[in-house]
């Protein structure tokens, strides 16, 4: 968490954009989540419920991925709240401070926070009874959402366009 949050700082510096992190949040819990399941030396084989939370973490993050990407979130400009942020915090040590703990390392430990609650999870066996509807109800949602990211794009590029919303 630390390297990735050191790297997205040096990125940044090097690109100009503060919008690293923006970029990999989507990413950074599925790959956490993935190293945890598959490389993390406290368990010595995948634990089952480890794998199903994977599988699920890695359909949410993949969702998110796609939004962003078609959304031109990966073409390098930077989001429009670090400019204003910037006009607020005009002593540059501030904003280094700033762009060091909040945008580079505070962000990361929030993605890193975000799998935490599959380490409790993996205490206790999986039980198909309780995790299967969970995982269904989770890809249902996931789903729903999907459906909504796609009306929302839907209804952004009829406006480009300069349709009406009922169009």
């Amino acid at each position: 968490c630390v390297a990735i949050a050191a790297l997205c700082h040096v990125k940044s510096l090097v690109e100009g954009s503060c919008s690293q992190v923006d970029q990999i949040w989507s990413v950074s819990p599925v790959l956490f989540l993935l190293y945890i399941t598959f490389f993390d030396p406290s368990f010595p084989s995948p634990h089952p419920r480890l794998l199903l939370l994977s599988a699920l973490v890695t359909v949410w993050g993949c969702r998110l991925t796609y939004n962003f990407a078609r959304k031109g979130g990966y073409a390098g400009e930077e989001d429009y709240r670090w400019p204003v942020l910037r006009r607020i915090i005009t002593n540059p040590w501030a904003w280094r401070l700033f762009h060091i703990g909040f945008i580079s390392l505070y962000q990361n430990v929030l993605l890193l926070l975000i799998i935490l609650p599959a380490l409790q999870a993996s205490k206790s066996p999986i039980d198909w009874s309780k995790d299967g509807p969970l995982a269904v109800c989770f890809c249902l949602l996931v789903l729903g959402e999907t459906v909504a990211d796609q009306q929302q794009w839907d209804f952004h590029q009829r406006k480009k366009k300069g349709g009406k919303p009922g169009d």
